[in-house]
C-alpha cells in the first residue's frame, strides 16, 4: 500500500452510523454483559404495603413538579431555580436529624454554598 492511498479520503472509515444500528449493538452488548444473578420476582409479588407508599411518592413528586412549573410561570426564573436548590440543604438536614448521618465538612460546605448563592440572588434583586 502506498503512502498516497493510506491518506486518501476514500479509504477513511465512516464514523456515522444510524440510530437503529446503535440500538442493535447496544442491546447486544447489554445481553452479553448482563451478570448471572437470580431473576427478579414478578411484579405481582410486590408486598401490598409497598404499593400505597409508591403511589403517595408518585403523587407527591408530580405535585412538586407542578408547583415548580407554576412558580416559574408566575415569578422570576432565577429566583425560583435558586429556591428550588434549597432542597439540597433540606435533604442534608433530614439526613442528619432523621437518619443520623454524619454532617461532614463537604456537606456543610455544599449547604453553605447553596445558601450563600440564594442570599446573593435575593440581595441583588432591585
Amino acid at each position: 500500500m502506498s503512502a498516497r492511498s493510506a491518506a486518501s479520503p476514500r479509504r477513511a472509515s465512516r464514523v456515522s452510523v444510524s440510530a437503529s444500528t446503535t440500538a442493535r449493538w447496544t442491546s447486544r452488548l447489554a445481553v452479553v454483559s448482563r451478570p448471572k444473578t437470580r431473576s427478579c420476582p414478578p411484579a405481582t409479588s410486590v408486598s401490598g404495603a409497598v404499593v400505597p407508599v409508591g403511589i403517595v411518592g408518585g403523587v407527591l413528586s408530580l405535585t412538586a413538579y407542578g408547583l415548580v412549573v407554576w412558580a416559574q410561570s408566575r415569578g422570576s426564573l432565577a429566583a425560583v431555580a435558586a429556591l428550588r436548590e434549597t432542597s439540597i440543604v433540606i435533604a442534608a438536614l433530614i439526613a442528619t436529624v432523621v437518619f443520623r448521618e454524619r454532617l461532614g465538612r463537604l456537606r456543610m460546605t455544599a449547604s453553605a454554598t447553596v445558601l450563600a448563592g440564594i442570599a446573593v440572588l435575593e440581595l441583588a434583586r432591585p
